[in-house]
């Protein structure tokens, strides 16, 4: 047993030591359900931009950030994927919806191209942000991946287009690091998406991530004052800080290495 508890130690200490690549100081995770709320799909244009406004308005909030999921949570949205004009090759790769301000919200280092940007409307070409692994996965070294396209396998290769790469942020939990990732701007649909928007509930975010350019002590209470402002409906699921939200994933590896 004392043999298996330093193995477990040294394992949770080389667990620890993995570089997130995100930022975790003054950041706050907000989860939220606007499908719970009573949101439809079609109303969460006007949804996301007034969590926007009014978050930006609190003093102390730098950055506003919204997506399905973040950094380091137990939630990945992995589909098969299919680059245009690489019909060999089809792997995993999981999903984020964002918009524009995330990436700043958690951290996460933008390495060439852009980023989701306030022009990437409903109305306008689906974009997306692919991490560094994506890139080694499904291109050649060298290879510049702005401007392809790819989808969830080859009926959809044409979906989105590529604008931008991003560090490889880790997600879900650190054994998964270095997973291949990309990013859509919250509302957007491939033109391939010919369902009705109302169900399509992809589009529902579930966390806000705010971070601010100083500890602010009552920052839950003003969230969920905030969110509940408009509608009683818009509850606060949960509330915690991100490297509460980090520390978490190391609980099991810890319990492990300490029996």
């Amino acid at each position: 047993m004392r043999c298996a508890s330093i193995s477990g130690i040294q394992s949770l200490n080389h667990l620890q030591k993995v570089n997130l690549n995100l930022d975790a100081s003054n950041r706050y995770i907000v989860h939220i359900d606007p499908q719970a709320a009573g949101y439809l799909p079609s109303q969460l244009g006007s949804l996301y931009r007034s969590i926007e406004q009014r978050f930006d308005a609190i003093p102390g909030v730098v950055h506003v950030g919204i997506s399905t999921y973040t950094p380091m949570e137990l939630w990945n949205d992995s589909w098969t994927v299919q680059v245009q004009g690489h019909p060999d090759l089809q792997a995993n790769a999981s999903d984020v919806r964002i918009n524009p301000d995330y990436f700043a919200s958690v951290g996460t280092r933008l390495l060439f191209g852009r980023g989701i940007d306030p022009q990437d409307t409903p109305t306008s070409t689906a974009v997306a942000v692919v991490n560094q692994a994506f890139v080694r996965k499904f291109f050649k070294p060298g290879e510049n991946p702005i401007g392809e396209h790819f989808g969830a396998g080859p009926r959809h290769a044409g979906d989105y287009e590529i604008v931008g790469v991003v560090d490889n942020t880790v997600y879900t939990t650190v054994q998964h690091k270095d997973h291949p990732m990309y990013f859509l701007s919250l509302l957007q649909r491939p033109v391939t998406d010919k369902g009705p928007i109302d169900e399509d509930y992809d589009l529902y975010a579930r966390t806000i991530v705010l971070e601010t350019g100083r500890p602010i002590t009552n920052l839950e209470s003003l969230t969920r004052r905030t969110l509940a402002s408009r509608n009683p409906n818009r509850a606060v699921v949960k509330f915690e800080s991100l490297d509460r939200q980090i520390s978490y994933q190391f609980g099991d590896d810890r319990t492990i290495a300490e029996l």
